[in-house]
């Protein structure tokens, strides 16, 4: 429930919607039988809009950043065949709790004898993307992506530091089960979690100061294996996924239907001639129907203007794509206009000015 613009078209994304109604400045939808399959934030405007302005390489304001994207080259495996748990691996679960219990850090890119090779390692990589994410920006090739490097400068040493969690985590679990007191299969209890604090407490270098926090170091490791892992996986797959051009496989090319929905918005003459009406009375633009479910439907130009709706009509009819006579017959009824379109001409020269 609010005001957020163009509700309806995202709630058709999922299955349509039903039960709706309206107040001023108000909308109310009930979805039934959907699964939610997109889930983010944005700033900047509305998602449509963003959308739009995507299909024709501009920046995105940072909506795109605000999205995770999950890649996989083929169809979703079914539950039942989901690999399951490998007993020489932890599970998640462990590898979460102990990444818990490591607790609050503060985490330096500069160790205690003053060495900073992993400060101006990323700081080198933070300006490698910001200057790609400028010349894209400037050559005019597909500068919407160049939020995407910008914004990797202030990513990359963040996912530095998620990794040295998560490896300092698998040091933990593996001092575990080196000394015998942890089997990888074993459920997350109580006493997983007693075992678990001792060792994060003697195996990682934490350095505790007197104001009571706690500091511990990026390595230059594993701000390389971040590296390897953001370069050759995610930020290539992110490009790859959100690349708008013909890609190598032609696999994830956009259809266009999708980018005719997405590009920005047609004039309402090529909307009426989208339509799918071959013939079609004034009233089916504008007067609300009822659907095949008994539920009362705008018309599709229920927001345009009489007079101007009138004046396109014309313009249409003028420019022979629309012809106007007594097409429909409706019994009992006062007759009335009709419209109908025509077809395209044989002749190539007309022809050509029709599609123009």
């Amino acid at each position: 429930m609010g005001s957020s613009s163009n509700r309806s078209l995202l709630c058709e994304a999922f299955d349509g919607f039903s039960e709706s109604s309206k107040t001023t400045g108000m909308y109310e939808f009930s979805i039934k039988d959907s699964r939610l399959s997109l889930l983010g934030a944005c700033t900047g405007g509305s998602l449509h809009l963003l959308l739009a302005r995507y299909t024709v390489h501009k920046i995105s304001d940072g909506c795109d950043n605000r999205f995770l994207y999950h890649f996989i080259e083929n169809n979703p495996t079914p539950y039942d065949l989901v690999k399951k748990s490998d007993r020489l691996l932890p599970s998640l679960q462990q590898i979460f709790v102990v990444v818990h219990l490591i607790g609050r850090v503060v985490y330096t890119f500069i160790d205690s004898l003053g060495n900073d090779e992993a400060q101006r390692y990323y700081a080198t990589k933070g300006r490698y993307y910001i200057e790609e994410g400028q010349r894209l920006f400037r050559e005019r090739q597909q500068p919407h992506l160049q939020s995407f490097y910008s914004k990797s400068a202030e990513i990359f040493p963040r996912l530095c530091v998620n990794m040295q969690r998560f490896l300092d985590a698998m040091l933990v679990l593996l001092e575990m089960k080196k000394h015998g007191d942890l089997e990888f299969s074993q459920m997350v209890d109580r006493s997983f979690v007693n075992t678990a604090t001792r060792y994060v407490e003697r195996s990682l270098s934490l350095l505790k100061q007197s104001d009571g926090v706690v500091i511990s170091t990026v390595t230059l490791e594993t701000c390389q294996i971040t590296a390897n892992l953001y370069d050759n996986y995610l930020f290539k797959t992110t490009m790859g996924l959100l690349n708008l051009e013909r890609s190598s496989t032609q696999l994830s090319m956009p259809s266009n239907n999708f980018r005719n929905l997405l590009a920005e918005k047609p004039s309402v003459e090529k909307r009426l001639l989208q339509l799918p009406f071959q013939f079609f009375l004034r009233s089916d633009l504008k007067q609300p129907t009822i659907n095949e479910s008994g539920r009362k439907t705008n018309a599709p130009f229920h927001h345009i203007d009489s007079n101007e709706l009138n004046n396109i009509l014309n313009k249409l009819v003028e420019q022979q794509l629309l012809s106007i006579g007594n097409f429909i017959s409706r019994p009992k009824a006062q007759p009335t206009f009709s419209y109908m379109k025509n077809p395209i001409p044989n002749d190539p020269y007309q022809q050509e000015l029709f599609l123009l």
